[in-house]
């Protein structure tokens, strides 16, 4: 008999592994963008989510709900959507997986955040000549400058395939991603090219003060984390519920191996 996936599942496949956040931001992000694209006729969910520099100050909400959608418009989008997507996994899991669920959650609208102010600190120091009538942040790719920039001075020599192919260290990831960050925005100016790396700035910043102080290290870390799944009373019923639904799944199967006997 095929199995039914019910909600129980999909919430159980969020809150379980090893990275639960970076699970749960990508699957907001696709869920966001596609509705937005459905629903484009009757609700604006780009002018609610998206960041602005021209009128962040009127939805203030929206330095740490920009990178939980996409823009949806052509093939090219669906496509960016898949990279940003994956390369957040790749990252975002390891940095979750060392630092933990809520410091990596915590971390990522922080520096979400940082990188949207210091953007719009760069547009209010520009000519009004020079100004575009807006500069707008909208999915995955903002952030994921500084937390490249965060996974490669934790782990500078790990070597990756770049686009599968090419092999490359992860220091030149994080210069390549820097200076790609730069030539976006400096095309409408250098200096707000250079103000949109604020939050790559305070990713480095932020993970070498890590590094430095005693109590980060994943080991002190992971033995907090497993103290306080132990003291905690929810993580017992959470386990007690996983079991039962265990036992039900194991017997489920036993059913229906009998019945085709």
């Amino acid at each position: 008999m095929r199995r039914q996936y019910t909600w129980d599942d999909f919430v159980y496949y969020l809150r379980h592994g090893s990275s639960p956040a970076t699970k749960l931001i990508i699957t907001v992000n696709v869920a966001m963008s596609i509705v937005g694209l459905i629903l484009a006729s009757v609700i604006d969910l780009r002018g609610l989510l998206e960041f602005s520099t021209s009128y962040w100050l009127l939805q203030p909400w929206t330095l740490v709900t920009y990178p939980l959608a996409s823009v949806l418009m052509c093939p090219g989008d669906l496509i960016n959507l898949f990279f940003a997507a994956l390369w957040l996994w790749f990252i975002g899991g390891s940095l979750e997986r060392g630092w933990g669920t809520r410091v990596y959650t915590f971390f990522f609208f922080i520096i979400s955040a940082i990188s949207a102010l210091w953007l719009a600190a760069g547009a209010l120091l520009l000519p009004v000549a020079s100004l575009p009538a807006k500069i707008g942040l909208l999915g995955l790719w903002m952030p994921l400058a500084p937390i490249t920039v965060a996974w490669a001075a934790i782990n500078p020599d790990q070597q990756i395939l770049l686009y599968f192919i090419i092999p490359i260290r992860a220091k030149w990831v994080a210069w390549l991603t820097v200076g790609v960050t730069f030539l976006v925005f400096a095309q409408r100016s250098l200096l707000l090219g250079a103000f949109a790396l604020g939050g790559c700035a305070a990713a480095w910043l932020y993970v070498n003060y890590r590094e430095r102080t005693p109590g980060h290290s994943a080991q002190v870390i992971r033995l907090r984390q497993s103290r306080r799944r132990w003291f905690n009373p929810a993580t017992w019923i959470r386990g007690y519920r996983d079991r039962k639904r265990l036992r039900k799944l194991f017997g489920e199967e036993d059913n229906d191996r009998n019945r085709w006997r």
